[in-house]
């Protein structure tokens, strides 16, 4: 279709093929005959080029949390991420997918990394969650583009990430003190207690992801053998681990076990609220889950464990992150 010059020195492209029809005006004729082009090609592919016009952001992320979300092995995780994103950022949420742009997103990108406080020496900003919740929006466009044919152009893949530079990781000391406390804490019933002692003994001595430990089951659980199954973690590398540590604490908690038979008869998130609350009670400051993993780890290394056997009882890859621990503590170099 021809280009139309219109008054005020605009450009007007017209597309009409297959039924589908689009338009749209810009200051320059080169930019218009680059959208004459793309809507060709999208139409050419597959594409529809006329619900750019009529959905919403929001349409897309609804779509993807009903019918994709539920296939993931995180689900109620993702869900979770999607549904704060059509609650908090409705701006961006609601824009028609035809107005998306790289500035948008980038504005997103620098509210989202203050959400929980402002940028300082000691608070670098939520720069992981950031990145997280842009990968995501990323990934609900390809799936536009991708599996529903909608000719959205994928600019959360085109933001720069926050990038911390090279990393050994966190290390976080647990002092004995810190572990009596958090040990021997008051619970308002024994039921609650049992939980929280097994799965910090549990942590302690097995240096395995905690959301890995609140996806095992009984059926991966094997007391008497001393050995663990982990299904789907994070690399999605099914693994049989050695049980480490005392195992009553574990006994204690088996008859407590739900209609999923999992180990820890609690949600990861219920977990992370109660240690919250508890931590802020004992005056216990900048503690995770994670790093009980971590601590683990590290004793395993000073127990004069080989780097292959910490590899595997942690669920690395490689050799290299075990290395960093090594080289830390002075075994290697």
């Amino acid at each position: 279709m021809p280009i139309y010059k219109k008054a005020h020195n605009k450009y007007q492209v017209q597309v009409r093929i297959k039924g589908q029809s689009r338009y749209g005006t810009f200051d320059k004729k080169s930019l218009a005959q680059e959208m004459e082009m793309r809507f060709k090609q999208e139409i050419k592919q597959g594409r529809n080029i006329e619900l750019t016009k009529k959905l919403t952001l929001a349409d897309l992320c609804i779509k993807y949390r009903d019918n994709e979300s539920k296939h993931k092995v995180d689900h109620k995780g993702e869900v979770r991420l999607i549904n704060r994103l059509l609650d908090k950022y409705k701006w961006l949420m609601n824009v028609k997918l035809d107005n998306l742009n790289s500035s948008l997103f980038n504005k997103f990108k620098n509210i989202r990394v203050q959400d929980i406080g402002n940028i300082t020496a000691k608070n670098k900003g939520n720069y992981r969650a950031t990145n997280k919740d842009l990968v995501l929006l990323g990934t609900i466009l390809d799936t536009a583009r991708n599996e529903w044919d909608i000719a959205v152009h994928n600019f959360a893949k085109d933001i720069k990430k926050y990038k911390q530079g090279k990393s050994a990781g966190r290390r976080r000391p647990i002092s004995k003190e810190e572990y009596k406390k958090l040990l021997y804490a008051d619970w308002h019933n024994e039921e609650d207690k049992k939980i929280w002692r097994a799965l910090l003994i549990f942590l302690r001595h097995n240096p395995i992801r905690p959301i890995d430990l609140h996806k095992l089951t009984w059926n991966e659980m094997y007391l008497e053998d001393r050995q663990i199954v982990i299904k789907k973690p994070k690399n999605n590398k099914t693994r049989q681990i050695d049980l480490l540590g005392p195992t009553r604490y574990l006994s204690e908690i088996k008859q407590l076990a739900n209609k999923d038979n999992k180990v820890i008869p609690k949600s990861q998130r219920a977990i992370v609220l109660a240690r919250t609350r508890l931590q802020k009670k004992l005056g216990i400051v900048d503690l995770e889950l994670y790093d009980f993993k971590r601590h683990a780890v590290t004793k395993l290394i000073k127990q004069n464990k080989d780097i292959a056997y910490v590899t595997r009882q942690a669920g690395w890859n490689n050799f290299n992150m075990a290395y960093t621990y090594f080289q830390e503590i002075g075994v290697y170099g």
